[in-house]
């Protein structure tokens, strides 16, 4: 083994110049970290309630199945909300539901049946620039959500 001799005082430990480089470094990272965390926040958002609104129809397609009843949901620009007092799905200040372009319909509304099927129009679901496109499958009630590119 090679001998140890023991470190004068004056050299053990970091001089007060390395402990101010190393914390600069951390905070220019946790800055830029954060910069890019709060970008990607408004397409957070716009996935959360397209969850959401996957959960909520879910929900209402097992309602449908258990009662044997129809359930029938009113798509309003700010809301989705089951007819007679049911549940309702209220979307964020800055986000928007229509129907995409093509479908005309005087009351637009999203009737599941008991049997699983659903009759649905197809959907854009909007905040600011982004927009996602939201189709059911009329015979299995699955949501497809992708992105829409105008």
């Amino acid at each position: 083994m090679f001998p140890t001799f023991p470190m004068p005082k004056a050299e053990i430990g970091f001089t007060l110049i390395e402990v101010l480089v190393a914390l600069t470094v951390v905070a220019l990272l946790t800055s830029s970290v954060a910069v890019v965390g709060f970008r990607n926040s408004s397409s957070l958002d716009l996935q959360r309630t397209t969850n959401a609104l996957r959960g909520f129809l879910a929900d209402a397609r097992d309602r449908s199945i258990e009662s044997g009843v129809d359930q029938v949901i009113s798509i309003q620009s700010r809301s989705l909300s089951v007819a007679q007092s049911g549940p309702v799905l209220q979307l964020k200040e800055n986000q928007s539901l229509s129907l995409k372009t093509g479908s005309v319909e005087s009351r637009p509304q999203i009737v599941i049946f008991p049997d699983g099927s659903v009759s649905a129009p197809d959907m854009l679901l909007s905040q600011g620039s982004e927009k996602m496109a939201i189709s059911i499958s009329t015979l299995t009630g699955a949501v497809a959500v992708q992105p829409f590119k105008d």
